[in-house]
Parts: structure tokens; C-alpha cells; sequence
């Protein structure tokens, strides 16, 4: 049975009560495993009870994602959609009616239940829209934007498996979301040199910290761990979007198991 999720109305009926049904949970559960496999196999290692609000947390950064590619040749399109999403914000933190829509609904059971900040879910709005007019194209871009959208979703996740923001445990966490997003972006840039180079510092200063996080982090911590192997296929000239799925399953395990990341 698919967990449930508490959050106020949605918009489109009013009988569908206050619950996140399992159609819903299942949809967002099938658009994270379909457009981003590495977390969540990364969520897998959560209690069961978790894994729901750290699903809809990255389905709405996918949702935000496409809204570029759904609107490349209308840029007028794609600010209505970002401020759809952020009305969407608004209704959810202002108790208002929240818009019918799977995401939004998942995002708002997560909301109620961890009490996420919302300037954390808006930064991930601008920087999604920051993208989508080339503002990360820069190395310097791509750095503070890989923060964000690498690392954003995972410090969100923290409150959800009982950990407590700041010190070695956040900032780890941190390192590991950008060390993961670099990867994606690294072979297509002319300086894929450089983005590798980040993506190791990222990496070393993350596990310098190994000894002083809090153990129930290790979900938002694993993506270090597939960082680190992502790594190794860019350094062969190979596109870690190829990359064994299996393999990726197996290294995750593999660190989970030990602990260590």
C-alpha cells in the first residue's frame, strides 16, 4: 500500500479530501524513476515513511525542468509556467486552494508534514527560470546554479529523515548535490576540464567531513557516491547518462551497507 500523504484541499474537488491518494503517489513515484533514476534509487534508502515527501520534492524540480524544454521557441509561455508554480507556492503556504495537479499535491502533504521552507522552493523556481535564459551558462553559473538544483532538493530532504540543518552534516549534503549536478553538465562544455576539476574538489570536501555527519542523512548523501563514479566515466571520454544502470544500483548498495559515501 502506497503511504499517504496529509495536505489541504486541492482545487479541482473538494471530495477529494485531505489525503494524497495512491494513484497520485504512484504517478510522482513513476516521473522521478523515470527522469531521475540516480535519486531516486537514493530515496530507496529512506524509511518507507519518507520516501513519499522526498519523491514529490524532486518531481517538482523535474516538473520545473521541462518547462524550458516545453517552451524553447515561447519565453512567454515559460514565465506564465514559473508563475503558475509560484501561485502554486502561494495557495500552498497561504492555506489557500491548492491547483489540482499531482506535484502540487505531493509537495503540499511534504510541506504540512516537515514544515519545508518556502524560500527553499522558491529558489529552485528562479534558478530553473535563471536557466532558462542562459544565466548558468558561465562556469561560474553553472556552479551556483549546480547548488542549487543539485544540492537544494537534498538539504530539503534533511528535515524529512529527522536530521537538523547546518554544520558538517549540510554542508557534506551540499557538496554532494553539486558534485552530482556537475556531472551531468560536464561533457557537453568546452570547459569540461574545469567542471571535472570542481566536481572532485566537490567530492574530497565532502567525504573530509565523512566522520562528522549524522547517519540518518545518508539518502541526501549518497549522491556523492554516484558523483564520484560519474566521475571516473567522464574521465574516459563517456557519458555517465550511459552509464550501468545495475553498476549504480550496486555501488549505492555497496556504500549503504558500509556506510560510507
Amino acid at each position: 500500500m502506497a503511504a499517504r500523504l496529509a495536505l489541504p484541499l486541492s482545487g479541482n474537488s473538494a471530495t477529494r479530501g485531505t489525503r494524497v491518494d495512491d494513484q497520485t503517489a504512484a504517478i510522482i513515484r513513476t516521473q522521478v524513476r523515470d527522469g531521475d533514476y540516480d535519486r531516486y534509487l537514493c530515496v530507496q534508502f529512506a524509511p518507507p515513511q519518507a520516501r513519499p515527501a522526498m519523491l514529490a520534492i524532486l518531481a517538482f524540480v523535474l516538473e520545473l525542468g521541462q518547462v524550458h524544454r516545453r517552451t524553447t521557441r515561447e519565453p512567454m509561455m515559460g514565465a506564465l509556467r514559473f508563475a503558475w508554480w509560484r501561485e502554486g507556492l502561494d495557495a500552498l503556504y497561504g492555506g489557500g486552494r491548492v491547483p489540482g495537479h499531482p506535484v502540487l499535491e505531493g509537495l503540499a502533504g511534504a510541506v504540512r508534514a516537515y514544515a519545508l521552507p518556502r524560500t527553499a522552493l522558491e529558489a529552485l523556481v528562479n534558478a530553473a527560470e535563471d536557466a532558462t535564459q542562459g544565466l548558468a551558462h558561465d562556469h561560474r553559473g553553472l556552479r551556483a546554479a549546480a547548488a542549487i538544483e543539485g544540492a537544494g532538493p537534498l538539504l530539503l530532504w534533511l528535515p524529512i529523515l529527522g536530521v537538523e540543518r547546518g554544520g558538517d552534516t549540510e554542508a557534506a549534503v551540499t557538496c554532494a548535490g553539486t558534485a552530482w549536478n556537475l556531472t551531468l553538465h560536464a561533457l557537453a562544455r568546452d570547459d569540461c576540464e574545469a567542471v571535472m576539476r570542481d566536481v572532485s574538489d566537490e567530492i574530497s570536501a565532502g567525504r573530509a567531513r565523512r566522520r562528522a555527519v549524522a547517519k540518518a542523512a545518508m539518502p541526501a548523501l549518497l549522491p556523492l557516491t554516484l558523483a564520484a563514479r560519474s566521475l571516473r566515466v567522464l574521465r574516459q571520454g563517456r557519458d555517465p547518462a550511459g552509464d550501468c544502470r545495475v553498476a549504480r544500483q550496486l555501488t549505492l548498495l555497496g556504500s549503504a551497507l558500509l556506510g560510507r559515501y
